[in-house]
């Protein structure tokens, strides 16, 4: 019991804390002049009527809300929620979508969740729910994200199909136009207006965008370069380093290279044609490039500043290596090369051929003997060697895929490595197996190259002989490791070294038993 001389102790009151709060506005484009503004004043109207202070600002203004890279004001934000120091405990948004239009729906969750991991609550100020974790509150959400996502995928598809539809009708939807070209503002009759320089836009939405002829030095230009190509058979790298020698760099005042000249002779604007949607980069995904017939184009849309002829001509040279090899048409043009030549090499059919004269005649013929015969011509030198190679090289590598598989039946354990020609026996033995065709050197001397591979280990190094007319095997010698040294090429004449005749056998039954023995000694061991 008090007594009077004793004061009743009074209990302290807890503070209230006042409820601190971030934020964070955010506009797609420019011409939403007002959105900032209507979402400040919404979410100040939601603070102030449930005792909310705004202690800072984060805002993202003119930007897209598909990714969280390119968002700077959004990033600090998920920056500052992490720092225990942080003045607010809350972020207000105006919406769901504003807090972003993510293509991926947990991207948009998974940004929320990190925020309230550290007892940041996220509030949506506009919209019908209260964001409480509750069953409805995530059901909705998730469907307000969905439908914000697709707001993005619909007006992708609208504007897509708008660019379209002005690209067919001869208006130019690009950036910088390239050497030779500008852009030419006109109105809604094409009724020329003004030229636009380089980062100008139209400024009157119904005015559109054409490619007009550049400067009289530019186009002259262009054209050289299509002349040095075509007529002049200049390569792209060199007429890039003629150009570069000279100062003369290119649109965007860079030196030239070979993808730019390339580019600047495949592009059908110089034609006068209008090609759009070549590659696509949608709602920030990467960029990829689009097949031809999904490619866009308006042909005769601009004036042309090289001839069509000329431009065809480029084409066919720039493509003569990816079109590849047509039988009729490359009988027909090698027996007309031959017939106005009156002779056939590689450096004839390279320069008078839209196909290369060794690769793409290769890939039609196997080698240019046969090319040669399937006309007729019968050249001085003699091919016959390479009928040869071809033959002692196939029954190289069936020999040596018979000895694989003997050594396989036998119960070992064989592999081939090296394009084939190194064969390696339980892990142990190593043989490493090369042909030679003998040539006659004087009276029946038979004289090959030999080089020890100096870069991985072989214990035995098989030469499989082949005599010439007809091609067949004619006989072997296997060498151990240490008769030659590795990395050095070593002429070998069995006539005129008599030793080397010990290592000579005429099959390779020795081999199958040295493999036996190898692997009969590590499991005795």
């Amino acid at each position: 019991m008090a007594t009077d001389d004793t004061l009743p102790v009074a209990c302290p009151m807890t503070p209230v804390r006042a409820v601190s709060a971030a934020q964070y506005v955010r506009m797609s484009t420019d011409q939403q002049q007002y959105s900032p503004l209507a979402q400040k004043q919404a979410i100040a109207d939601y603070a102030e009527s449930h005792g909310i202070t705004i202690v800072s600002t984060y805002e993202d203004s003119g930007l897209s809300g598909l990714t969280l890279r390119e968002r700077p004001g959004l990033q600090r934000l998920l920056l500052d929620v992490r720092n225990a120091d942080r003045e607010f405990d809350t972020v207000l948004v105006f919406d769901v979508s504003r807090w972003g239009r993510f293509q991926d729906t947990d991207e948009a969750a998974y940004h929320e969740h990190e925020c309230r991991r550290v007892g940041v609550r996220v509030i949506y100020c506009s919209e019908q729910f209260e964001n409480d974790s509750s069953p409805f509150a995530s059901v909705y959400k998730s469907i307000k994200r969905a439908m914000a996502g697709e707001f993005s995928r619909e007006l992708s598809a609208k504007v897509f199909a708008g660019q379209c539809r002005l690209v067919r009708l001869g208006f130019w939807q690009g950036s910088t136009p390239g050497l030779g070209l500008r852009r030419m503002l006109v109105n809604m009759n094409r009724d020329l207006k003004a030229p636009l320089a380089p980062f100008e836009y139209k400024s009157i939405h119904t005015d559109r965008v054409v490619l007009v002829p550049g400067p009289a030095n530019e186009v002259a230009l262009v054209r050289r370069i299509f002349d040095w190509y075509v007529n002049g058979g200049i390569s792209t790298i060199r007429i890039a380093r003629r150009l570069n020698d000279t100062g003369v760099y290119n649109a965007y005042d860079r030196p030239w290279s070979t993808p730019t000249i390339r580019r600047l002779l495949m592009n059908e604007k110089y034609l006068g044609n209008n090609v759009y949607n070549r590659s696509s980069m949608k709602l920030h995904a990467p960029r990829v490039s689009n097949l031809p017939s999904e490619w866009i184009r308006a042909v005769g849309a601009f004036g042309a500043i090289v001839e069509p002829a000329v431009f065809e001509a480029a084409q066919v040279r720039l493509t003569r290596y990816a079109r590849g090899v047509v039988e009729a048409e490359t009988n027909a043009e090698l027996k007309r090369l031959w017939e106005s030549a009156g002779y056939l090499n590689v450096r004839t059919m390279a320069q008078g051929l839209s196909v290369n004269g060794k690769s793409g005649f290769a890939k039609r013929f196997g080698c240019m003997a046969n090319a040669y015969r399937s006309v007729g011509f019968k050249p001085t030198c003699q091919y016959d060697y390479v009928d040869l190679r071809r033959q002692a090289h196939a029954v190289f590598h069936s020999l040596i895929e018979a000895m694989s598989t003997s050594l396989s039946q036998a119960g070992l354990h064989p592999a081939l490595y090296r394009c084939r020609t190194l064969l390696q026996v339980n892990n142990e033995l190593s043989v490493k197996f090369t042909a030679r065709l003998t040539a006659p050197r004087g009276a029946g001397a038979r004289t090959w190259t030999l080089k020890w591979p100096g870069n991985y280990p072989v214990d035995l190094m098989v030469i499989v002989l082949f005599s010439r007319m007809p091609v067949q095997v004619d006989g072997f010698y296997v060498f151990p490791r240490g008769v030659v040294l590795p990395g050095k090429v070593t002429v070998v004449c069995p006539s005129h070294i008599p030793a080397l005749r010990r290592f000579y056998v005429p099959n390779l039954d020795m081999l199958r038993y040295l493999a036996e023995r190898s692997a009969l000694e590590a499991g005795h061991e």
